[in-house]
């Protein structure tokens, strides 16, 4: 009897200690539940997603803070069981109420949906991203919708502004193209390295009977074209120009290529053509009244030179015409 009851108190006290150790296990249990409930109730407090669950009826059955805060309401009484048809203009509920009722016959989850719908606490139209997930049981069944919704407003205005300020760079473009690719003149743009720029107008290539100028040293340009003097001449005259410090009055009268002619042979018969031009450049100035850019205007202007040349010859044959009457006279 004494070994009996020696082994019912061992038997007892084995049950009492694995009692206590269940029960230290379910208060630890308990602990880190009642954690992950403060973690998850912060969560969703404080994360500014729409966030909620709609049974298979699409009636909320839970709504974080954002969520009823857009729906105009300070508690989830206000919002558990009730529908989009309570909050929502009726196209909009019926929308979300179709969506959501496929993704319960079919299964399949709605990503990043965007619609809009109105925020009760402002009155006005949102844009939104959707999320919709279907809870699935352990049989398979649907017996729920987890929503996440993501207010895009700032991003849809930020892309309409976007689409609006290129819509108006195309029209500013096909404005420029249309005049650069009309006016007589040829123009472009000459960088502090006396690079030709890549906008030009189409006048320019055929004055100076070259292609592809865009990225052109207009120094290598003209190198052929006219004598070594004028060539270093217009260097010493292009870093004047660019130079802030010297005023551009000053240099008005120093252009060396104000009129010049230029000679090259003709890429086709080699026979050498002469042109005269007018080069002039005027400063365009940033920050500090730096120098950032030349705004470059080239003319061809070979028959008023050749005009003027034949009416020079003109008066002075009919010159010696008259004196040679008057001598015979």
């Amino acid at each position: 009897i004494s070994l009996r009851g020696t082994a019912a108190l061992h038997d007892i006290q084995q049950e009492e200690f694995a009692l206590k150790l269940e029960q230290k296990e379910r208060r630890k249990l308990e602990r880190l539940l009642g954690q992950k409930s403060i973690i998850l109730n912060s969560f969703l407090e404080n994360i500014p997603d729409y966030m909620y669950v709609k049974d298979p009826d699409s009636r909320f059955i839970m709504n974080n803070k954002s969520h009823m805060d857009a729906l105009g309401v300070s508690t989830q009484d206000e919002v558990v069981g009730k529908t989009d048809f309570d909050f929502f203009p009726k196209n909009l509920a019926i929308k979300y109420f179709q969506d959501e009722q496929e993704l319960i016959k079919s299964g399949e989850s709605l990503i990043d949906k965007e619609e809009q719908a109105i925020n009760k606490s402002t009155g006005k139209f949102e844009w939104l991203s959707s999320t919709k997930v279907p809870i699935v049981d352990d049989k398979g069944d649907k017996i729920g919708i987890v929503g996440i919704t993501r207010d895009i407003t700032d991003r849809k205005d930020a892309e309409k502004a976007l689409k609006k300020s290129r819509n108006e760079l195309t029209t500013a473009k096909k404005e420029t193209d249309n005049i650069l690719d009309n006016v007589q003149e040829g123009l472009f743009l000459l960088t502090s390295d006396l690079i030709i720029g890549s906008q030009y107008s189409k006048s320019l290539e055929l004055i100076l009977d070259q292609k592809n100028l865009s990225k052109t040293s207009i120094l290598d340009l003209l190198k052929d074209k006219i004598s070594q003097n004028d060539l270093d001449c217009l260097e010493e005259y292009l870093e004047a120009m660019f130079d802030h410090h010297i005023h551009e009055l000053e240099l008005e009268d120093l252009n060396p290529i104000n009129q010049i002619k230029i000679e090259y042979p003709d890429a086709k018969t080699g026979e050498l053509l002469i042109k005269h031009l007018t080069f002039h450049f005027k400063r365009i100035t940033g920050a500090n009244d730096t120098v950032t850019q030349l705004i470059s205007t080239v003319n061809d202007v070979t028959k008023e030179v050749q005009l003027a040349e034949k009416l020079e010859n003109s008066e002075a044959y009919k010159k010696r015409q008259m004196d040679l009457m008057f001598s015979i006279m």
